[in-house]
């Protein structure tokens, strides 16, 4: 692509980077995080506010480095507490001796009971109160192992009973665990830098012994996670079955996210959009330092990127060119230091 695009000071051309130079560049920039088990170390009477809502063919994005997720617009209308539980508190703690954790559901009936550590986070089975129906895995299913690192793939079989209302149900089936990407992540209250993405797929199927039944499932989670916050910023889930197929997704409320994390630059603007040829990218930057300019379409694949150096704080005035670009919606992104700022552009 011969996409170039041009920095401005004080109408005086600067510099110009083509994309084969500043990619090379951006894979020494780019910080890869690892996920360790205290990243992910839930603890007993830890309570997370999420936001939750049924979707309809929501995409997870791109996998990749340095991509962008843009999810601004979700519609989780429904706010739920999820509360963290020592074993101690749950209805069956007798059936899962090893586990040092309880998940609880806002309703108050399902109980999921795990183990996490530095090593592993691992599931143990559930509880659902309603019913009286306790699964316990006899081989527990590791949901993830740590350290985890960019590209890392890790697989996982589990297998547990339960018996409800005198019906012997087995569950047994195989997880696939895999850290494919990591960027930035725009939620409906701002941006988080340097997130991680986990792709997590279930097939399993549950077995209804004296029937001679079997009921087959299919899972696919993303779940996105940044570094000294335990709980996803945002999860999405769709399961499959012979009966149809749902899909649900949910993201943490704001009070759990560092205000740092939604540090814009002030004045951030982009004209003409919509815009044909070129488009103008200004803002205001505090101080000198490293600008970063990044443009992917809706999905989170990274179209172009440039880097350049702001020598004195101020007005700053970026012109990029589009005219190769094909028509649609594109996300600009403004990166100097923790602060970051997008805007979407009309490309005709």
């Amino acid at each position: 692509m011969k996409n170039l695009i041009y920095l401005q000071k004080n109408n005086i051309m600067k510099k110009i980077f083509t994309l084969i130079l500043a990619v090379s560049l951006s894979s020494l920039i780019q910080a890869q995080p690892t996920l360790n088990g205290n990243d992910i170390l839930y603890s007993a009477d830890d309570n997370f506010s999420v936001h939750t809502g049924t979707q309809s063919g929501l995409s997870g994005g791109s996998a990749g480095n340095g991509v962008t997720w843009d999810f601004s617009t979700i519609s989780c209308p429904t706010v739920q507490t999820l509360s963290f539980l020592p074993t101690t508190s749950s209805p069956v703690p007798y059936s899962f001796p090893t586990a040092n954790l309880v998940i609880r559901d806002s309703n108050g009936d399902l109980y999921l009971y795990e183990y996490t550590g530095n090593s592993s986070w691992q599931r143990l089975g559930y509880h659902q109160v309603s019913t009286s129906f306790t699964t316990s895995f006899t081989n527990s299913e590791q949901i993830m192992a740590f350290p985890i690192s960019f590209n890392d793939v890790q697989t996982d079989s589990f297998s547990g009973s339960g018996v409800l209302s005198g019906i012997t149900i087995v569950r047994s089936g195989n997880i696939t665990t895999e850290y494919d990407g990591y960027g930035t992540l725009i939620l409906p209250y701002g941006t988080v830098n340097n997130v991680v993405r986990i792709h997590s797929g279930e097939v399993y199927s549950d077995e209804y012994v004296s029937y001679g039944m079997q009921v087959d499932y299919v899972s696919d989670v993303y779940m996105f996670y940044k570094q000294g916050i335990n709980y996803p910023l945002l999860s999405i889930t769709s399961i499959t079955t012979s009966s149809g197929s749902s899909q649900y997704a949910s993201y943490l409320d704001q009070s759990h996210v560092g205000i740092s994390e939604t540090g814009t630059l002030a004045g951030f603007s982009l004209y003409p959009n919509p815009a044909n040829d070129f488009v103008t990218a200004e803002f205001e930057s505090d101080a000198a330092g490293s600008a970063e300019i990044r443009i992917t379409d809706m999905s989170g694949k990274l179209i172009g990127l440039s880097l350049s150096e702001i020598e004195a704080a101020g007005l700053q005035s970026i012109k990029i060119d589009v005219s190769d670009f094909q028509t649609g919606l594109y996300i600009v992104s403004v990166s100097i230091g923790d602060k970051t700022s997008f805007i979407k552009l009309n490309v005709e």
